[in-house]
């Protein structure tokens, strides 16, 4: 029985030059790991199955030789990456990425690394309303803007205390050979995970987007404290009435 391979991978596989012994070893790695993973599932008959089965092309490559050992390559490496392509089907203990499962549940009505508005939206257009009405809504804007900063730095935190060995593992695993949404994700919200050495055009650009984002939350601050002023004396109020 064969796997369907899906054509990013047959083209990933076309592109590689099957004497390359690194992407030879890495894909090996990979494919080991899926092999062991899939082993720990117990009375779980397709995981068996999908371990027996990569085991068996990892183990055809040994002893073949010329283009009988190219073709077993190409076939083994094609089974490891469409293998990896379904992980986030595979049994939950053995997912590669089951730490993160609540923080994407808690992002899936939220995106926080999105430009637009995430509680409002300014419909305008060219029409200017008055001075105190047009600050009211420049406060919204700004403090929905804070909001989606808080939210960002929480979903990051959360991704750094999620993130054990085995998550580095596999990100380590998978670079520069495949991906997934999960992975990516994780490397779009928590950068300093991913394992390419980093730019310094990049490092400059993350300085600018915290230095706007700590004076957003300062003004930010300001406001809640002004806000919070506000209330109190309101709440007074309805003391002093009793």
């Amino acid at each position: 029985m064969m796997l369907d391979i899906p054509s990013h991978i047959e083209k990933f596989i076309s592109s590689q030059k099957m004497e390359d012994s690194e992407t030879q070893e890495r894909l090996l790695y990979l494919g080991k790991k899926l092999e062991t993973n899939l082993e720990k599932v117990n009375g779980d008959e397709i995981s068996a199955w999908m371990a027996h089965f990569i085991a068996e092309k990892m183990a055809a490559i040994g002893p073949a030789r010329g283009k009988a050992k190219v073709s077993a390559q190409r076939e083994c490496f094609e089974v490891i990456l469409t293998l990896w392509g379904y992980q986030g089907y595979f049994p939950h203990d053995i997912r590669p990425f089951k730490e993160f499962d609540p923080i994407f549940r808690a992002m899936a009505h939220i995106d926080p690394n999105k430009n637009s508005p995430s509680f409002f939206r300014n419909e305008n257009g060219d029409h200017q309303p008055p001075k105190e009405i047009k600050q009211s809504v420049e406060f919204i804007s700004n403090l929905d803007a804070a909001a989606r900063i808080i939210i960002s730095f929480f979903v990051r935190e959360s991704i750094l205390h999620a993130t054990n060995e085995a998550t580095l593992g596999w990100l380590d695993a998978i670079n520069g050979l495949a991906q997934s949404d999960e992975a990516r994700i994780i490397l779009k919200l928590a950068p300093e995970l991913d394992a390419k050495e980093k730019a310094q055009e990049q490092n400059e650009q993350r300085k600018n987007e915290l230095s706007e984002q700590i004076d957003r939350l300062e003004v930010f601050e300001s406001l809640s404290r002004e806000i919070k002023s506000v209330l109190k004396a309101e709440l007074r109020k309805f003391d002093a009435e009793l």
